[in-house]
C-alpha cells in the first residue's frame, strides 16, 4: 500500500502533471482556485492526482477549462466516490479519434 501525499506534495504533483513543462511545482494564478479544488478530491491518492493532471495537460491552460472539468469532476463525485469518479471522467473525457 502507497502512503498519501500530504497537501504540499499533492500540489506540486499535481502542477507538473497538469502544466506541461512545469518544473516548478506551481500553477498559474488563474487556474490555482481550480487546480485547488481538484486537488483535494484526491484525498492525497498519487494515483488520482497524476490521471486528473495528466487529463488538465490535454486541456487548454485556462481558467473556463480547467472550471468545466472541475464542475465534470463534481458531477462524477455525486455518482463515484474517489478514484472510481476521477477514472471515470478521466475516460470519458478522452479524446475522440
Amino acid at each position: 500500500m502507497h502512503a498519501l501525499l500530504c497537501e504540499a506534495e499533492c500540489w506540486k504533483l499535481f502542477c507538473r502533471t497538469a502544466i506541461p513543462d512545469n518544473d516548478t511545482g506551481s500553477c498559474p494564478p488563474e487556474l490555482k482556485e481550480y487546480g485547488e479544488k481538484m486537488v483535494k478530491k484526491c484525498v492525497g491518492l498519487p494515483l488520482a492526482i497524476v490521471v486528473l493532471g495528466g487529463l488538465l495537460s490535454s486541456k487548454n491552460q485556462s481558467p473556463t477549462e480547467w472550471e468545466n472539468v472541475l464542475n465534470n469532476l463534481q458531477a462524477h463525485f455525486s455518482r463515484d466516490k474517489g478514484v472510481d469518479a476521477i477514472l471515470s471522467l478521466s475516460y470519458i473525457e478522452l479524446p475522440h479519434n
